[in-house]
C-alpha cells in the first residue's frame, strides 16, 4: 500500500457520517487500521502491549462471510460449464452489493466471499441484499457477520489483508447458518442495541478452533 491511512481527526481525514461509517477514506483504507509506528511510545505500551511492535497493525471493523448452500449438488446437476457461468454471475452480484454498502472485498474462496465493513450495520444489510440478489439466478446463500479487531498481515492485491481470531469467528458463525439466513455473533448484537435490526436467539455454540461458547443470533434487516 503506497499511502498509510491517517489516524488523526483532521478535515482531510476519514470522518464518521450519520450512520457511523467513515467517509473520505481511500479505496485501500481498512476501517480503523492503526500503524503502531504512528502511535506514541507510551500509548503503544498500554494499547499494544509492547514497545517494539512497530510492524504491528490492527483494525476494528465488521466482517461478512457468505457461501452458496449445497453448491456441490448444484454443480453436479448443472455441469462444469453452466456452473462456471453461474458462479461468474454470482460473483458479479455479490461484488455489486459489497460496493453498494461501502465494503471491501477481502477474498473469495470457491463459492464464498469475505468482505470487511466500517460497521456491522452495513455488513448485515449487504448480506440480506446479496441473498435476495442471487435468488434471481436460482442460488441460495447463507451469511455470517462478526465485529472485532483484526490483525493486518501483509497485503493482497495491493490492499491490507486482515487476519486473526475475529476472521475465524465470522467464518464459524457463517457455517451455522442455513439457506437465506444471516447469523451474527453476540458482539454484533451488543453493538447494535437500539437499532432497527431484529435479533433472534440461535443458541449457544462451540465454534471450531475458537475458545469458549458463543451466543449466536439470527438477524433480520
Amino acid at each position: 500500500m503506497s499511502d498509510r491511512p491517517s489516524t488523526s481527526l483532521t478535515e482531510s481525514g476519514p470522518r464518521p457520517d450519520e450512520r457511523g461509517r467513515l467517509t473520505g477514506a481511500s479505496d485501500d483504507y481498512l476501517p480503523w487500521a492503526v500503524d503502531a509506528s504512528e502511535v506514541p511510545e507510551d500509548v503503544r505500551t498500554v494499547v499494544l502491549g509492547s514497545r517494539d511492535g512497530v510492524e504491528e497493525r490492527r483494525a476494528l471493523g465488521a466482517v461478512l462471510f457468505t457461501d452458496i448452500v449445497d453448491s456441490t449438488a448444484v454443480m453436479a446437476e448443472l455441469g462444469n460449464r453452466r456452473w462456471r457461468d453461474l458462479i461468474e454471475a454470482h460473483n458479479a452480484l455479490i461484488r455489486r452489493e459489497i460496493v453498494r454498502y461501502a465494503g471491501r472485498e477481502v477474498d473469495t474462496a470457491g463459492d464464498g466471499f469475505v468482505a470487511t465493513f466500517a460497521g456491522p450495520s452495513d455488513a448485515i444489510e449487504c448480506a440480506h441484499s446479496a441473498i435476495e440478489a442471487v435468488r434471481w439466478i436460482g442460488l441460495d446463500l447463507r451469511a455470517g457477520v462478526h465485529a472485532g479487531e483484526f490483525e493486518i498481515i501483509g497485503e493482497k492485491a495491493g490492499h491490507p489483508k486482515p487476519s486473526g481470531l475475529a476472521m475465524s469467528i465470522g467464518a464459524r458463525v457463517r457455517d451455522l447458518a442455513t439457506a437465506g439466513e444471516v447469523l451474527a455473533s453476540d458482539t454484533v448484537r451488543q453493538l447494535l442495541v437500539g437499532s432497527d435490526f431484529s435479533f433472534v436467539e440461535h443458541g449457544t455454540h462451540e465454534l471450531k478452533g475458537v475458545p469458549g461458547r458463543w451466543n449466536v443470533f439470527s438477524v433480520d434487516s
